[in-house]
């Protein structure tokens, strides 16, 4: 009973810092060292909010991209996420091969962050994840970019912030091809440009090379002009 009663209090003794901590336990003889430092012991001592990402998956199924993303937080506190950051590493514009003339309409569709070049986007939210809890919401993604017809490419990771101490946590990188908000009722086809075909595939190639996720829409995109490349190289 007193070699419990000794454990128990270094378990609550005040964290100034784990590591301090941690070294107060080292030095107590009723403790297992096989355990000092592991993810286990570590847990006795977390107390803030601490946040996971379970999963970032991209819905496709209508005409602009949703990031799917569940959080999960492992901490003794809530979490208040305030707002994630769309960080761009690179982007493509794509040209159209056709050259052709729109007739444009203003656009009918909603999303929640638009995206231009490179410029990094702020998307403010307010998600509350309590202690062990789990969050899932969707953010859709549109650019600014003009060809209603041809999406731009994004090299892409978010940052989550959260809590008033400005916790960060950031995600893997990503390649999506995300629509324009561009709308046209109508299009006529004058000529086609093998100059513009053979700079998107050499751009896109050059992002389906990258060893991380990608959506399903650039892979179908790339797999054409790949699988039509003879034409226009």
């Amino acid at each position: 009973m007193k070699n419990n009663k000794q454990v128990t209090n270094v378990f609550n003794a005040p964290v100034i810092g784990l590591q301090q901590t941690f070294d107060t336990a080292k030095g107590t003889q009723n403790i297992d060292p096989s355990i000092i430092n592991t993810e286990e012991f570590k847990d006795i001592f977390r107390k803030k909010a601490d946040i996971r990402i379970v999963d970032i998956a991209i819905d496709e199924k209508g005409r602009f991209p949703e990031l799917d993303i569940k959080l999960r937080n492992i901490g003794a506190e809530v979490a208040f996420l305030k707002e994630i950051s769309f960080n761009i590493s690179e982007f493509y514009e794509m040209i159209d091969p056709q050259i052709t003339q729109f007739s444009r309409v203003e656009s009918s569709y909603t999303y929640d962050v638009l995206l231009s070049g490179l410029e990094n986007k702020i998307h403010p939210i307010s998600q509350e994840i309590p202690p062990n809890g789990v969050d899932r919401f969707k953010i859709k993604l549109a650019n600014t970019l003009g060809d209603p017809k041809m999406p731009a490419i994004y090299r892409i990771n978010l940052s989550f912030f959260y809590n008033e101490d400005n916790c960060c946590l950031n995600s893997k990188e990503m390649v999506l091809a995300i629509p324009s908000i561009e709308e046209c009722i109508g299009y006529y086809v004058g000529d086609f440009s093998k100059e513009n075909a053979k700079k998107n595939y050499i751009n896109m190639k050059r992002f389906n090379q990258l060893d991380i996720l990608k959506s399903n829409y650039f892979l179908k995109i790339f797999e054409s002009y790949d699988k039509n490349k003879n034409d226009y190289l």
